[in-house]
C-alpha cells in the first residue's frame, strides 16, 4: 500500500516504515524519507469506523428484519454518506515536521558526491 507523505510529498511503501509508536487510533509512523512523525486523523478515522458499523448493522437488520425499512433505508443511507466522505477527507497528518526540503536535498548532493569519489 503506498501511502504519501504530508510533509515532504513523496510517496513510500507500508512496508517501509520502521518506526511506530502509539497504538489503535493513535498509531503514528515516521516517514522514510523526511523523517517526520505522521499520523491518521482521529476524529475522521473514528467517524470512519462510525459511519461503516452503522451501514453494516443497519445491513444486516434489514436482511433479517425488514419490518422497520422506514427506519432502516435513511440510517443506511446517512452511515455510507458518512463513511464515504471521511474515507475521502482522512489523510495523513504531519504530528512532528521532520527535515524540510533544503536539507534533503543537501544530503541528495552529499550522497552523490560520495558515489563519484568511490
Amino acid at each position: 500500500m503506498q501511502l504519501k507523505c504530508a510533509h515532504c510529498y513523496q510517496s513510500f511503501n507500508a512496508t517501509t516504515i520502521e518506526q511506530t509508536r502509539g497504538k489503535g487510533l493513535l498509531t503514528q509512523v515516521q516517514c522514510p524519507h523526511c523523517d517526520a512523525w505522521l499520523s491518521r486523523h482521529k476524529w475522521l478515522t473514528l467517524g470512519k469506523l462510525i459511519g461503516f458499523y452503522i451501514a453494516l448493522s443497519m445491513v444486516i437488520y434489514g436482511v433479517f428484519f425488514g419490518g422497520k425499512m422506514m427506519v432502516v433505508v435513511p440510517l443506511l443511507i446517512l452511515s455510507v454518506a458518512m463513511f464515504v466522505a471521511s474515507h475521502m477527507m482522512d489523510h495523513l497528518v504531519v504530528i512532528e515536521p521532520g527535515k524540510d526540503a533544503e536539507q534533503l536535498e543537501a544530503e541528495k548532493q552529499a550522497n552523490k558526491g560520495e558515489g563519484a569519489e568511490e
